[in-house]
């Protein structure tokens, strides 16, 4: 497998679901400058970061989770970035998002959580730089208004970004800890979760976890940044506090993460056990498609089979025995291979391999070019993708491994900023490893 070109291409997606005035000798040629405006009406700026997916929704708490989960990997795994020459670009996503989330804490208590609204494709497929600016709404939490899962998301995102700048830019990475520190204090006074704050019908992003999972996440990635024993301290107490986790770890359920992090902080078999537990468990019981393939959940399955091999890696640096290091790493990099294509005949990420996807549901790569008038037309029964939209981890197979490549198929070819996230770290730490 071609881990630097794996890294290059989720990198392209990373550019190409960036929103506001684009930097200078950014690559992808059909995105422009888009929605620069957003937060004016408000007398705020909040310009800038990442697209959810496919369409030009700003979720603060899926930008903290991605932006934490890709810091986690370039942390951990930075000689495999160093060695695939893309350091520097892996920083400078992270950075771009980063500074986003600080634009987003308005105040001491106070944090935008959303920007934009979700429309249904029947309702308008268009371009992002395609806006106007004039329907852009921007959601809230307050100290009345509280959600303990976002303010402590971007807490965690920012705890993890000052890691990653402490050597190379220590006065960004002091800006990130200071409102990391202040989203603490903020998402712990103040509990609630933040979909209450944002109309149902405007959102697809719901807390059904809780938020004490969020507050563990933040308080190991504050210990983890700053040393310091109240942190340890509170993120064991959270993770005690946690009663209702699945076998999963994405944006609304990190417990697995948090027990990985908490194991390396503490040593203690109180995490270690749970952590081996569970990714013996993916080898051994879990369900897998006809092929071998790890598959969790119907939506995002791709995203979940990701991380968890992810997950798996970092399970093997706490294994006691050899043979289950190489049993973990096996596991990670096979599940790899099913996702990139090459244990398959089908692949999962777009632009890599000869058998990968070619019509993301995607409103920016299916539009045609400009000034050329975009609808659902581009997503119609037969039709292909404009643009590439190189490195998007699509959504994946159901549960009986069946997969068409269509964009109009919402489910199986979906994309998300989440999605690439868990994907990117595990093949920077599959390099490490073979490194």
């Amino acid at each position: 497998m071609d881990y630097n070109e794996m890294l290059h291409k989720s990198l392209l997606f990373y550019e190409a679901q960036m929103s506001g005035e684009l930097p200078d000798g950014q690559r992808i040629p059909w995105r422009g400058d888009s929605n620069i405006k957003d937060g004016c009406s408000a007398g705020k700026d909040l310009s800038g970061g990442w697209y959810n997916g496919g369409g030009e929704v700003k979720t603060t708490s899926l930008i903290a989770f991605t932006t934490t989960l890709l810091a986690w990997g370039a942390i951990d795994y930075g000689n495999a970035y160093e060695a695939a020459g893309e350091m520097d670009k892996v920083l400078q996503q992270i950075r771009w998002a980063a500074n986003y989330l600080i634009k987003c804490h308005t105040g001491l208590n106070e944090l935008v959580v959303q920007v934009g609204k979700y429309k249904s494709a029947q309702g308008g497929w268009t371009r992002p730089e395609d806006n106007n600016g004039l329907d852009r709404p921007m959601f809230t939490i307050t100290s009345t208004q509280p959600g303990s899962d976002a303010a402590a998301d971007v807490s965690a995102a920012l705890a993890a970004s000052s890691i990653l700048f402490n050597q190379s830019d220590p006065v960004f990475a002091a800006l990130c800890l200071q409102h990391a520190r202040q989203l603490f204090v903020f998402a712990d006074t103040h509990r609630g979760v933040s979909s209450a704050a944002i109309p149902r019908s405007f959102t697809r992003y719901y807390s059904y976890s809780g938020a004490e999972d969020e507050l563990a996440w933040a308080a190991v990635w504050l210990h983890k940044a700053t040393r310091e024993s109240d942190y340890l301290d509170r993120a064991q107490t959270f993770h005690g506090d946690i009663t209702n986790h699945r076998n999963i770890f994405f944006w609304d359920d990190k417990t697995k993460g948090v027990e990985i992090l908490l194991a390396k902080a503490t040593n203690s078999r109180r995490y270690k056990t749970p952590v081996l537990a569970f990714a013996n468990w993916l080898q051994t019981s879990t369900y897998k498609i006809p092929g071998g393939m790890v598959w969790l959940n119907y939506r995002g399955a791709n995203m979940h089979t990701a991380n968890v091999a992810f997950l798996s890696l970092q399970a093997a640096e706490l294994a006691d025995r050899e043979s289950d290091t190489l049993c973990f790493l096996n596991f990670s990099t096979t599940q790899l291979g099913f996702l990139t294509g090459s244990r398959s005949s089908q692949g999962y990420v777009v632009g890599l391999g000869l058998n990968s996807p070619r019509n993301p549901h995607h409103r920016a790569s299916s539009c045609p070019p400009e000034p050329a008038a975009c609808s659902r037309d581009a997503i119609s029964q037969g039709s292909t993708n404009a643009h590439v939209l190189y490195g998007a981890l699509v959504g994946g197979p159901d549960q009986f491994g069946r997969y068409v490549d269509r964009a109009s198929d919402y489910l199986r070819n979906e994309v998300a900023i989440d999605f690439n996230a868990g994907f990117q770290s595990l093949v920077a730490g599959a390099k490490h490893w073979e490194m």
